[in-house]
């Protein structure tokens, strides 16, 4: 079974994650948490909520050694040929859990999300966060520069969060 988490920054992506992974390692499942090795804030999948849970940090998801659950963090940082290694695991017979942005910073969708989207998971939850700007829901995320200019949508989908940039969840009113 596959489960697809999306939503803006700070929507609790990862504490879903790690709450719908932590039933199956209780059951005695080999649980494998696996983060992208490009993300640089943590060495752990960590929620702003103080959930976190040790993860092998991967260039790419073929490399995740043999498991009964995988639980992917960050999975939009993963290029688009991540949806085959994810259709190899469930045709393997292992639950698939996996949490991503939904939309870049120009408001499309994030191509490796599209790509396990065309996979039809059986769980696709659309969470929402709280827009910094005006306390509505957020549906996006917003990335500006250190001076506060919303970054040009015609830059990459591939925005570093390496504190280079900022990132809010924002309205649909408020995105930018």
């Amino acid at each position: 079974m596959m489960t697809l988490i999306i939503g803006p920054m700070k929507c609790a992506k990862s504490a879903e994650l790690i709450l719908r992974a932590e039933p199956h390692r209780i059951a005695g499942k080999k649980v494998t948490y696996i983060k992208p090795k490009r993300d640089v804030r943590t060495d752990t999948i960590a929620s702003r909520l103080g959930l976190e849970a040790e993860a092998e940090s991967l260039s790419e998801l073929r490399a995740a050694p043999l498991s009964d659950v995988y639980a992917v963090d960050e999975v939009h940082m993963f290029d688009e040929f991540a949806a085959q290694t994810v259709r190899e695991w469930l045709t393997a017979g292992a639950e698939v859990i996996l949490a991503g942005l939904n939309t870049d910073h120009a408001g499309r969708l994030m191509p490796t999300v599209a790509k396990l989207i065309e996979l039809s998971p059986e769980v696709l939850i659309n969470k929402q966060a709280v827009c910094e700007v005006c306390g509505g829901n957020a549906t996006h995320t917003q990335v500006t520069d250190q001076t506060g200019a919303v970054v040009p949508k015609s830059m990459s989908p591939e925005v570093p969060d390496d504190g280079t940039y900022r990132y809010a969840a924002v309205c649909r009113r408020c995105f930018r």
